[in-house]
């Protein structure tokens, strides 16, 4: 009895607290399952709940009529237009002539067995067989039509309950319809309209061969009438009026075209010059998602159109990839903090054997998993959540850009904790699987490229580094091998980083290059129609995404600077605001931690700063201290006598530089470039460094009931935090969803 009272008693209240602290780290490390789960649940909860508030502010809303020239994606999960279809009240039908089906897939989407035959992706230049007059009228026989629906010639091997007819109107197939209805709808809302289409219509990124092929017949003369061949005589009627309409403008076009050299034929390419503006990831993993859909789920199960069907995939993929970008960025906060900490050096004493001690390890260890979690709240509850939950590229470009910034940390790392990832394999390993991650990030969108910024500061980094250790070599006069080394190292570090910039930049010139190539170069048919924009492809500096940006959307330097366009200043101004004081904080802090370190370097060596010759030479080397403490190696930090110490905020360490370095640039990016409404969710899915600032003013907060006249100030940002993101979260759903203005 008395040896349990004693176990039960604790020697002293602190030794309680630092035990509990051990074991609660040790379980952190020993147990990841733990933070997987509260990371999962997180996602999973504030992802539901988006998705319920989108539904019902979809149903309950009345939808804003966005205007004609607004792509909308049709489900056709609409029972009043199905039923007129079955029943021939709409001419413009999907209905077959054996059985009056209203099909599952249309002929052209990538449903479509045939589409597994054709040879699209290299259409006259991969040597395929036949003329190119063959391959036009091929392509153009299977494109998809919205004008002229067809359903697919392998829907009649689809099992009855996938198509929509009057005998299968039963009571589940109609409650199942409806929940699809109501609940997809409001995922398919502006620019997701462009993905999804892009996903089901593997051809729309070609310009329109029936359009070209008109246009060719007018420049040989031919009879355009006698050519329209239609079904009967109704159809033979609506397609040479079709037609004609399309001749009369094509003429106008010509006529003009030579009064302005800059003048497009943009009614033949619109469509397709526009869907050059949306990089291929998203619509390829949309595809791939809802054919592999088809194939592992029963179709009973699956909404009854294939395009409700590429709208699930995607809801489905942005949870999984919300998952991912939300567990990479865990472990990237919790590494980066405790790299703060290994940062950390003693103050101005010989013996530093005490300088951090085993509990405040612990503490840091802590406070790494508050972080760590704080910052995944922030994330789930980010201002540009409908975006993470519509079909936008947003959750698809966080993931692997999120993952690519873990990988590189665990390639970098050099703090005692991460001991097992010191070895050369690894971290070649984590820096190739960094450099990949960045790649695909770059093929779902432009800004992807910018990465190659964050490569290129810790680049300067290890230069920086490097240079150092070349005066210490000069210093101490060692031999000329020690200077061979360091060239080795830096050789070494150039080709460990600049291949990955390169690898991270090239899928957005490949893209570039093949939209050329389409417009330009292919199909090589008897058409010889092409883009008044193609006369300068060889110039040598013509990019055809920044060219169609320009001219259909008005991206630009200074382009959005326009009275009418306050409003999206408004929207913008809170997250410009806050990633302009992140950097100015950032900056702040690394200045006042250089003075605190130089100061103590002078101090010790009993120099002074006596001529403004020396002033300039203090201020200019301040940047080349930052980038040198990039990837400073613990054992390098604790020299006697060099340093003493500065309380660096953890959220905003000295190894964060080229996190809040990119910050800035998206800022800016979004400022004098991009349209400035974007830039909530272009921040959002781009910079982990947003999160941490949040973070870091959010931990700093008092609690509320210490929030007196001293501290209201730390207690007004916390709240102002937490109302910036719950009130862009509902107004998302509000405007979003029913074709308002939104971010």
């Amino acid at each position: 009895m008395k040896s349990k009272t004693k176990a039960k008693v604790p020697s002293n209240e602190n030794g309680t607290k630092e035990e509990t602290q051990t074991q609660t780290a040790k379980a952190q490390k020993e147990h990841p399952i733990v933070w997987w789960i509260f990371v999962v649940r997180w996602v999973l909860m504030s992802k539901f709940i988006i998705l319920i508030g989108m539904t019902l502010s979809s149903a309950l809303v009345p939808t804003f009529n966005a205007g004609d020239d607004v792509l909308t994606f049709d489900l056709r999960l609409d029972r009043n237009m199905n039923l007129n279809r079955i029943q021939g009240k709409n001419t413009n039908t999907t209905r077959q002539e054996d059985d009056g089906l209203v099909c599952y897939c249309l002929q052209g989407h990538s449903c479509d067995a045939h589409m597994d035959h054709l040879n699209w992706m290299g259409l006259g230049i991969t040597g395929t067989s036949g003329s190119g007059q063959e391959q036009t009228g091929e392509m153009k026989g299977l494109r998809h039509d919205p004008k002229n629906l067809k359903c697919s010639t392998s829907a009649n091997q689809l099992p009855n309950d996938l198509s929509w007819n009057e005998q299968n109107d039963t009571p589940t197939n109609s409650l199942k319809e409806e929940f699809y209805r109501v609940l997809l709808t409001s995922l398919t809302r502006w620019d997701a309209a462009r993905f999804l289409h892009l996903a089901v219509d593997p051809l729309a990124r070609y310009p329109s061969v029936q359009n070209l092929d008109m246009l060719s017949m007018i420049e040989k003369g031919d009879d355009h009438e006698t050519s329209c061949i239609g079904k009967d005589s109704a159809d033979k009627a609506k397609t040479v009026t079709t037609k004609s309409q399309t001749i009369s403008t094509v003429m106008v076009m010509m006529e003009t075209e030579g009064e302005d050299e800059d003048e497009d034929r943009s009614f033949l390419f619109q469509s397709s010059e526009q869907a050059h503006a949306f990089l291929p990831l998203t619509p390829m993993i949309i595809r791939t998602g809802a054919l592999v859909l088809m194939k592992i789920i029963p179709l009973s199960i699956l909404p009854p159109t294939f395009e409700a069907t590429a709208v699930l995939a995607c809801l489905l993929w942005n949870i999984i990839a919300s998952t991912i970008a939300a567990l990479a960025l865990y472990d990237l906060t919790h590494r980066m903090v405790m790299l703060t900490h290994a940062a950390q050096v003693p103050s101005i004493v010989e013996d530093t054997k005490n300088s951090i001690s085993s509990k405040g390890e612990e503490d840091y260890y802590t406070f790494a998993d508050v972080a760590s979690r704080t910052t995944i709240m922030i994330f789930c509850c980010n201002p540009a959540n409908v975006f993470f939950v519509s079909c936008y590229s947003e959750a698809t470009f966080a993931c692997f850009t999120f993952l690519g910034y873990c990988f590189f940390q665990r390639a970098t790392c050099h703090y005692k904790h991460a001991t097992m990832f010191k070895t050369a394999f690894s971290s070649s390993f984590y820096m190739v699987a960094s450099t990949m991650c960045w790649a695909i990030a770059s093929h779902g969108r432009s800004n992807g490229a910018l990465t190659s910024i964050f490569l290129f500061i810790h680049l300067c980094g290890r230069i920086v580094e490097l240079f150092w250790k070349y005066i210490d070599v000069q210093n101490n006069f060692h031999t000329s091998g020690n200077l061979m080394n360091i060239a080795f190292q830096l050789a070494k570090e150039l080709f460990f980083y600049v291949l990955p910039m390169i690898s991270i930049i090239s899928p957005v010139i490949l893209h570039d290059r093949r939209g050329i190539d389409i417009h330009c170069t292919i199909p090589k048919t008897a058409i010889t129609i092409r883009p008044s924009w193609c006369r300068y492809v060889n110039e040598g500096n013509f990019s055809m995404y920044t060219y169609v940006q320009r001219k259909h959307w008005n991206v630009g330097f200074l382009r959005y600077y326009e009275w009418k366009q306050i409003p999206n200043f408004l929207l913008a101004a809170p997250i410009l605001t806050m990633g302009i004081s992140a950097t100015v904080y950032w900056i702040h802090n690394s200045w006042r931690d250089y003075q605190t370190r130089v100061t103590g370097f002078i101090i010790y060596h009993q120099q002074t700063i006596t001529s403004q010759v020396q002033t300039v030479r203090f201020v200019l080397y301040w940047p080349f201290q930052a980038l040198g403490r990039i990837r400073q190696k613990n054992e390098e930090q604790g020299k006697k006598g060099i340093y003493v110490k500065c309380d660096f905020p953890r959220l905003i360490g000295a190894s964060m530089l080229a996190h809040y370095a990119l910050l800035a640039g998206f800022t800016l990016l979004g400022l004098i470039v991009a349209h400035i409404q974007i830039s909530t969710r272009m921040i959002c899915s781009s910079c982990p460094a947003i999160y941490w600032f949040f973070s870091f003013l959010i931990l700093r907060s008092p609690k509320i009931k210490d929030c007196g006249a001293k501290n209201r100030p730390r207690c007004s940002a916390k709240n102002c935090i937490l109302f910036y993101c719950c009130l862009y979260n509902f107004l998302g759903v509000l405007l979003h969803v029913n074709w308002l203005p939104w971010t």
